[in-house]
């Protein structure tokens, strides 16, 4: 049987691709299958993946017949899959596969549903490696709701997909598929995971490399879908606080998250032209999201639910006006 199998939806990234497959040509002992799944792209990325599958056994290449996003490319991908366990990776990231090794062992020896290690951010506009550690310490085994406690407590928050390593089977068992058409569908699918995840470590291994660049689909400046995006997910998060109201530390997590997307909607919100920021408007008015929000486990969000309580316009002011300062600075 396959132990892993990496997921890597692909999308016009011929300058990037080869070095991530790169990380995945290596000497190991795992028994490792390669899913490379490209989205129509206009570029030579296929043409880059159809050279490397000539030559690598364990490379399967698959060509979506329409342009679909990363979320439906994942779930095909984990439908594909022959592995016991999946890793998802983006195809313009790099990773040290020694970290890779260290969670599948972890996960073997201790039967766990996710195991979690560190990343890392790299800002391509700047020109430099400016790194910045996201994810938690070493948390031993827990459930998923101790973990997603622990990691909206500590500062270290950012628990993405590609830290990830996931039973395959527990992700198919539990519907933990990601969300289509969203562009911020990792920030939803994390806290449906660790809802019903029964065992769950994190450990400072960092070894993974997210690249941020100016393009990409959660780093791009088109406000009105980014609002609606974060609007949706916001609605699942809303849902998912009422429905763990009467277990205190997972709420309390969860209103976190619910405080942080909120804030970055808003901060989006604020560059909307008129009508559209008047629709936003109407839906924060009733103040339900704010009343979750506000017991948030961290202050700078808390501080930001608190805003919306009292007026979603003047928070929404306050924003433009931070925006307007940095553009003229």
């Amino acid at each position: 049987m396959t132990d892993i199998t990496v997921v890597i939806p692909v999308y016009n990234v011929e300058r990037y691709i080869q070095k991530c497959l790169d990380c995945f040509f290596v000497d190991t002992p795992i028994k490792l299958e390669i899913l490379a799944i490209d989205d129509c792209s206009t570029d030579g990325s296929l043409a880059i993946l159809r050279k490397n599958e000539l030559s690598r056994p364990n490379l399967r290449v698959i060509e979506s017949e329409r342009n679909q996003g990363v979320s439906a490319l994942r779930n095909l991908g984990v439908r594909q899959a022959h592995g016991k366990y999946i890793y998802f990776c983006d195809s313009d990231d790099t990773l040290d596969f020694k970290g890779i090794e260290t969670l599948f062992q972890m996960a073997e020896d201790q039967s766990l549903d996710v195991s979690i290690g560190y990343r890392y951010e790299l800002y391509e506009e700047t020109g430099e490696a400016l790194y910045k550690k996201l994810g938690v310490q070493d948390t031993g085994v827990v459930s998923g709701k101790e973990f997603l406690y622990i990691s909206m407590t500590d500062k270290l928050q950012g628990i993405g997909p590609w830290q990830n390593l996931y039973l395959k089977n527990f992700l198919i068992d539990n519907d933990l598929w990601c969300l289509l058409d969203n562009n911020h569908q990792d920030n939803e699918l994390m806290p449906r995971v660790m809802l019903v995840a029964q065992r769950v470590r994190s450990i400072d291994l960092p070894f993974y490399c997210h690249l941020i660049r100016q393009g990409t689909l959660s780093h791009h400046n088109n406000y009105a879908r980014t609002v609606s995006n974060r609007l949706e997910i916001i609605r699942i998060q809303y849902q998912l606080v009422l429905d763990n109201h009467k277990e205190r530390r997972t709420r309390l997590a969860l209103s976190t998250l619910l405080a942080y997307n909120l804030a970055k909607m808003i901060r989006s919100a604020s560059m909307l032209p008129v009508h559209d920021k008047k629709i936003v408007m109407k839906e924060l008015r009733d103040r339900r999201y704010a009343r979750e929000a506000i017991h948030s486990l961290r202050r700078n969000t808390k501080f930001l639910a608190l805003c919306v309580l009292v007026s979603p316009e003047l928070t929404c002011l306050f924003f433009k006006h931070r925006q307007n300062q940095r553009q003229s600075g």
